[in-house]
């Protein structure tokens, strides 16, 4: 899709290029210089949808437009969306940081919380409209560090963070920021958007899709690649979302859903708490089953076989990839035990931010992969009349046979 961004702000463009990769994103200069953009509004989503439409008519294009602001709990709300211009209509950004600071100095530290909060919108030529919103929590500080971002951003530290928005680089901000999760959103709204177009289509092409032997890739994981990326494109929401079933060494079952973090031909690899319950009994019995569905293809792919840990190394370098919050959130959670309340788990996680103030937060020893290495993996392709396509590969000693299964 090739779309006008209904901004002037080039700091603003740069990260929704990043977060919308799929998108064409024109520059509001380069096809309405002179057309001027209002904000007249009491919420940032009635703001960025005025924006938006008044580009889309002007333009005929479809238009892409947000409103941010920071929300700031002693200040009953306040600058909220009048963040760009709270010391004046031309405000710049040290005139809104100075004031801010001056309404909270003597205000304590804990009393200080703060949102960012952003609309992010899609409106098209044709009047369909699009909204999504983002917040991100934190607390702002007196005392300004960092320039890697603007507006307020070096006074206002995020949630599990001691570094401002100021000194967080730009990708790894966007992995949390208000802005990411907004455009984030929007683009899986986009992408739904997209598919509904075509919904007719693809639902004969369902009807119509088989799973034939002449087919198959060579071997289980060229075919479980095949699929994987045909649901990527496709599949809304996480692709790789799958359950896991375990069982005690007595055989009672339990299941629950892990992300499958990749795979290659030694198996599919998951992480956990080695402690929780499906750690557990994969310690005592080292057997487990895995089922990805993905709806809107009408697939399914069923494997089961034997799990062991990874290396240590192996999870390490997974582990040190993490955002800093899921890391000490992996210290903090002493998975599936019993636990006294929500406060006591938020106690332990202000301990371990004072405990690595810095980003150098080591493996836990009781954190790490499992690689669950098949001896089937089903490939399930849905057909009319629940007559469905189901084929299985199984490993044997000269290698993998693959046979059909009746639906």
């Amino acid at each position: 899709m090739r779309a006008v961004f209904a901004s002037r702000n080039r700091h603003k463009a740069e990260q929704v290029a990043r977060l919308l990769p799929d998108v064409e994103l024109v520059l509001l200069d380069e096809v309405a210089p002179g057309l001027e953009l209002k904000e007249p509004f009491d919420t940032f989503e009635e703001n960025a949808l005025a924006k938006a439409r008044t580009v889309a008519a002007h333009t005929s294009m479809p238009a892409i437009a947000d409103d941010s602001g920071l929300e700031v709990d002693a200040l009953s709300g306040a600058p909220g969306v009048l963040s760009a211009r709270y010391a004046g209509e031309d405000a710049t950004d040290d005139d809104n940081n100075r004031k801010l600071v001056e309404q909270l100095r003597g205000v304590p530290e804990d009393r200080r919380t703060c949102r960012y909060r952003c609309a992010a919108v899609l409106v098209m030529p044709d009047g369909r409209e699009l909204v999504a919103e983002g917040t991100c929590e934190g607390r702002v500080v007196l005392d300004g560090r960092g320039n890697l971002g603007f507006g307020y951003d070096p006074h206002v530290v995020p949630e599990g963070e001691t570094r401002t928005m100021g000194e967080i680089p730009l990708e790894e901000k966007l992995r949390f920021s208000h802005r990411g999760r907004a455009f984030r959103g929007l683009a899986e709204k986009m992408r739904i958007l997209e598919t509904s177009a075509q919904a007719e289509h693809l639902q004969v092409e369902r009807t119509r899709a088989t799973l034939d032997e002449s087919d198959v890739q060579t071997g289980p994981f060229r075919q479980f690649e095949l699929w994987m990326r045909e649901a990527l494109e496709r599949e809304s929401g996480e692709p790789n979302a799958m359950t896991l079933a375990t069982a005690t060494r007595d055989g009672r079952p339990s299941a629950r859903m892990v992300l499958l973090r990749w795979f290659d031909e030694r198996g599919f690899v998951f992480f956990t708490n080695y402690e929780s319950r499906k750690g557990r009994e994969l310690a005592e019995n080292p057997q487990a089953a895995l089922v990805l569905y993905w709806g809107s293809l009408q697939r399914q792919v069923c494997i089961t076989g034997r799990v062991a840990r990874l290396t240590t190394e192996d999870s390490k370098t997974y582990f040190d990839s993490r955002p800093r919050g899921s890391r000490l959130g992996a210290w903090a959670s002493h998975q599936s035990q019993i636990i006294g309340s929500r406060a006591e788990l938020d106690e332990r996680l202000r301990a371990l931010e004072d405990r690595y103030p810095d980003d150098d937060i080591p493996l836990p020893p009781f954190w790490g992969g499992f690689r669950l290495v098949p001896d089937t993996i089903e490939f399930w392709q849905g057909r009319p009349n629940r007559l469905h396509d189901r084929l299985r590969f199984t490993r044997t000693e000269e290698g993998w046979i693959l046979e059909r299964l009746s639906p």
